[in-house]
C-alpha cells in the first residue's frame, strides 16, 4: 500500500488568519479551560474501507496501516491511496474521504471538530450540532465553519491549487486569508483559488459517483437495526447489526449479544493495549465489532452467553478508554510515561459498578460515563466479575495481552517487553530477529484473514444487496396485495353503496305505494261518510214522507170523520155539481 508523504498545513495559524483567530478564541477560550483538565469525551473510528489507507499518529512520522478499532484523536492523520474511499464517525458525523486524499484531525473534542483536508475528496455529513459545539474545515485556499446541521462535501486539487466546496443540505461560511467571508446555502457549490476566496467558478451543487457512494452509505445507516437500542453518538453501533443480536431483558432492558464461536472467549480478552495520549492506556479490541461495546456501557452474562447492555439512551455519551476493572497495579492517566503494564490482570464492569479513571476526571464526565437507570448491584468487596475466574483475563506471557486474530499489524509504539533488560547482545539480536519472523508471519497471517475477512464482507454486502431486493420486492409485492385489496374493497364499498341505493329507492317506493293507499283509504273514507251522509239524509226524506203521510192519513180520518150521511152526502153533491158550470158550454 502506498501511503502518501506527511505533510501537514494549518491555514487556521495566527500568521495567516486573523481574522478567524479572534473568532476561534473568543468561542474556544471556555472549552479550553473545560477541557484542560481532562481528555475529551469523543474520538473519531474508521468504520468502513474500501482499498488502502493508514494513518500517522500524533507527533510522529510514522505511517501505520489503517485499523478499524484504533481510535483517532486529535494530532492525528489519516490518508486514503488513490481509488480508495474511507468513512470515519466521530459521534454521528460522517467523515468520508475518495483517495488520493489526506485528512488532518486538528481538533477533536467535545466542542470542537476541526478538519484539515490537504488533498482528496471530503463528505462531511452532520448530523447534530449542539449548543457550543462548532464544526471547521480547513484547506489550503481557506476555511469553511458551518452553521448547520447538513450534508457537504470538499475536493481539493493541489496541481490546480483549488478547493471545491459543495452544500448539498445545510448552510455555513467560507473563510479567506485576508479575513473574508462569503456564506454559502444548500444547493450552491464554488470553486476558490489562491487565498483571498477568489472564484473560479460558482454555480449550483452537482452530485457525483462519490456523492452516491456517500448517499448509500448514509442510507444503509439509516436502516441499521443497532441504530433502534442506541444513541447515534454511540461510535461503532453500525457494525454490530452483522455480528450479533438483540434481546430484551427485565432486568438490564436491551442487550446485543455478539455471535463468538471461540470457546473462552471474554470481554477485553481478545485484543491490545495501547498507550493513545490523552487517554493512556486504551483497549483495542480485534473483533471487526469491536468498538462500541468496550467504550462504552458495560458486560454482563445472562446463563453462559455475554451480552452487551448499552445502558439508557444519552444524548452525549462519553468515550471511555476501556471500561474495564483491574487486578494488580492501577492503570496510569494521561500524565503518565506509558511503562509498565497498566495492570497484571483485568475483567468487564457490569451493568450499575462504576468506573474510575486514572485522571482526575470532571462529575459531569463520569456522570455520562457511569450512568445506569437499572438497579444497582448490592454492595460487595469486589465487583461481580472480579469473582469469577472466566471473566478475568491476563497478560500473554511477557510481551501484552493474546495476539491479534482479526486486525491488521499492530502498533508498536506503547507496546511492553518487561524482560530486555540485563539481556546479552546476541540473544537480544536472535530475539529480535524471532520476534521481526513472529511479526512478519503475524503480517502475513493478519493479510490473509483480512482478505478472508473481506471476501465476507463482500458476501455479506451481497447478502444485504439480495436481502434490500427481496425486501424491495416483498414490499412492491404487498403494495401491490395492498393496493389490490383496496380496490376490492373500494369495488365492495361501491356495491354496498348501490344496493343502499337500491333499498333506498325500494324504500322510497313502497313508501308513495303506502302513500297511495294512504290517500286512497282517505278517499274510500270520504266516500263512505259521503254515501253515509246521504244515506243519513234519505232515511231523514222517508222519515219526513212517513210523517207526511202520516198527517195525510190523519187528514183523510179527520175528513172522513166530518163527511155527512150518505143521502146528506148524495145531497151535497148535487148541490155541488150544480152549482159548477157545464162542461159543454
Amino acid at each position: 500500500m502506498r501511503l502518501l508523504p506527511h505533510r501537514r498545513r494549518s491555514i487556521l495559524s495566527p500568521r495567516h488568519w486573523p481574522a478567524l483567530l479572534a473568532l476561534v478564541l473568543g468561542l474556544g477560550l471556555g472549552a479550553t479551560a473545560a477541557s484542560a483538565a481532562e481528555p475529551p469525551g469523543r474520538v473519531a473510528r474508521l468504520s468502513h474501507l474500501e482499498g488502502d489507507a493508514g494513518y500517522a499518529p500524533a507527533g510522529g512520522t510514522e505511517w501505520l496501516r489503517a485499523e478499524f478499532n484504533r481510535p483517532l484523536t486529535t494530532g492525528d492523520q489519516f490518508s486514503a491511496a488513490p481509488g480508495a474511499r474511507a468513512e470515519l464517525h466521530s459521534g454521528s458525523t460522517a467523515i468520508r474521504l475518495q483517495g488520493p486524499a489526506r485528512l488532518g484531525l486538528d481538533a477533536l473534542d467535545d466542542r470542537t471538530t476541526r478538519l484539515q483536508l490537504t488533498e482528496g475528496a471530503l463528505a462531511l455529513r452532520i448530523r447534530a450540532i449542539y449548543p457550543g459545539e462548532r464544526y471547521e474545515v480547513g484547506t489550503p485556499n481557506l476555511a469553511f465553519v458551518a452553521a448547520q446541521p447538513g450534508d457537504y462535501r470538499f475536493a481539493v486539487d493541489p496541481a490546480s491549487g483549488t478547493t471545491r466546496v459543495a452544500l448539498l443540505e445545510g448552510s455555513g461560511t467560507v473563510y479567506g486569508d485576508g479575513g473574508q467571508a462569503q456564506p454559502l446555502a444548500a444547493g450552491q457549490q464554488a470553486v476558490y483559488t489562491a487565498r483571498g476566496l477568489a472564484v473560479q467558478q460558482r454555480g449550483p451543487a452537482v452530485r457525483d459517483g462519490f456523492d452516491q457512494w456517500a448517499d448509500a452509505r448514509d442510507r444503509a445507516e439509516a436502516q441499521s437495526i443497532s441504530g433502534r437500542y442506541v444513541s447515534p453518538e454511540i461510535i461503532g453501533y453500525q457494525q454490530l447489526d452483522a455480528y450479533g443480536d438483540w434481546s430484551s431483558d427485565p432486568t438490564y432492558g436491551n442487550i446485543w449479544f455478539p455471535r463468538v464461536t471461540i470457546a473462552d472467549w471474554a470481554p477485553y480478552r481478545y485484543g491490545q493495549w495501547r498507550w493513545i495520549d490523552p487517554w493512556g492506556w486504551t483497549w483495542v479490541d480485534d473483533a471487526p465489532w469491536g468498538f462500541a461495546p468496550f467504550h462504552y456501557g458495560r458486560w454482563t452474562q445472562v446463563g453462559s452467553r455475554w451480552g452487551w447492555v448499552p445502558g439508557p439512551r444519552v444524548a452525549r455519551p462519553a468515550y471511555a478508554p476501556a471500561l474495564a476493572g483491574f487486578i494488580g497495579s492501577v492503570a496510569p492517566g494521561p500524565r503518565g510515561n506509558g511503562a509498565g503494564r497498566p495492570a497484571e490482570r483485568w475483567y468487564p464492569l457490569a451493568p450499575g459498578e462504576a468506573w474510575r479513571p486514572g485522571w482526575r476526571a470532571s462529575a459531569q464526565y463520569l456522570d455520562n460515563v457511569n450512568r445506569w437507570n437499572g438497579p444497582r448491584p448490592a454492595p460487595q468487596a469486589q465487583p461481580r466479575f472480579a469473582r469469577e475466574p472466566q471473566a478475568i483475563s491476563a497478560w500473554h506471557e511477557d510481551r501484552g495481552p493474546q495476539p491479534a486474530r482479526w486486525q491488521q499489524q499492530p502498533e508498536r509504539r506503547g507496546f511492553l517487553d518487561t524482560q530486555q533488560r540485563d539481556r546479552d547482545p546476541q540473544r537480544q539480536a536472535r530475539e529480535r530477529m524471532e520476534q521481526q519472523r513472529i511479526d512478519l508471519q503475524r503480517q502475513h497471517d493478519n493479510d490473509r484473514r483480512a482478505q478472508e475477512w473481506r471476501v465476507q464482507r463482500d458476501q455479506q454486502e451481497r447478502t444485504q444487496a439480495d436481502r434490500a431486493v427481496r425486501e424491495r420486492q416483498f414490499a412492491e409485492q404487498a403494495e401491490r396485495q395492498r393496493r389490490a385489496q383496496g380496490e376490492q374493497q373500494r369495488q365492495s364499498r361501491e356495491q354496498q353503496r348501490q344496493q343502499g341505493e337500491q333499498q333506498r329507492q325500494l324504500r322510497e317506493q313502497q313508501r308513495q305505494q303506502f302513500e297511495q293507499q294512504r290517500q286512497q283509504r282517505d278517499q274510500m273514507r270520504a266516500q263512505q261518510d259521503q254515501q253515509r251522509a246521504q244515506r243519513e239524509q234519505f232515511r231523514a226524506q222517508q222519515e219526513q214522507q212517513h210523517q207526511q203521510r202520516e198527517q195525510f192519513r190523519a187528514q183523510q180520518e179527520q175528513q172522513r170523520a166530518q163527511r155527512p150521511p150518505p143521502p146528506q152526502q148524495q145531497q151535497h153533491d148535487e148541490q155541488h155539481r150544480a152549482q159548477r158550470p157545464d162542461r159543454g158550454s
